[in-house]
């Protein structure tokens, strides 16, 4: 290995050379890779989207993205992500809390219409008797629309509503009543039911049944 200081001859992997002491660039290389290698960086935490990484030294939780632990100073490279979807209930299970919804009714009841005999289920706790009107945006629960030819019965004409097992029905201030039992009903007083009343809306008679 020649000097480049003085152009002496060098013995291979010398960090000096022999005649002037000039410091060699081939001995500083030799000296760097037989010295001890620096410490790798830490390992990077595991991506974890709006969660939590759980040290695996202490255990502790720690935010997402974090390379230490900040209660004991551990690598958080191979700690546990605790996520949402970590914690999210398995396909066809209902999330915690409870959801909105329909509330299906433990009472079974219909009405059936006495002409014909045609079947409404009353499959909700409050259900809305009518005609439909798109342009209106009415989509009645029970809906009369062909059962009411000459249009006797209102939009809005009636409503159940379910409370202690039993549904009561009330008007909703229609222009031709509403009759339970051949009683007419006052505007927004709702009347218990019984299986077996006799309900009339405009012109159309039905009959109460509950579903046993």
């Amino acid at each position: 290995m020649k000097c480049p200081s003085c152009g002496s001859d060098n013995i291979e992997g010398a960090a000096y050379c022999e005649d002037c002491g000039a410091k060699l660039a081939a001995g500083t290389v030799a000296t760097m890779t037989e010295g001890a290698a620096p410490p790798p960086p830490p390992p990077p935490p595991p991506a974890a989207t709006g969660g939590t990484v759980q040290c695996g030294a202490c255990g502790a939780k720690n935010e997402a993205g974090e390379a230490y632990c900040s209660d004991c100073g551990a690598a958080l490279g191979v700690a546990t992500a605790v996520s949402a979807e970590a914690t999210a209930p398995p396909p066809g299970l209902p999330p915690q809390g409870g959801g909105e919804g329909a509330v299906v009714p433990s009472l079974k009841a219909r009405l059936v219409v006495t002409a014909t005999n045609k079947e409404f289920p009353l499959e909700k706790e409050v259900v809305l008797v009518g005609r439909q009107s798109p342009a209106d945006g009415v989509f009645p629960d029970v809906d009369l629309t062909e059962e009411d030819k000459d249009a006797y019965i209102s939009r809005k004409h009636a409503q159940f509503s379910l409370k202690d097992d039993q549904y009561a029905l009330e008007d909703l201030g229609s222009s031709n009543g509403t009759f339970v039992n051949n009683m007419r009903l006052s505007k927004g007083a709702p009347q218990p039911l019984n299986s077996g009343d006799k309900i009339r809306v405009g012109k159309l008679e039905m009959v109460y049944t509950v579903v046993t």
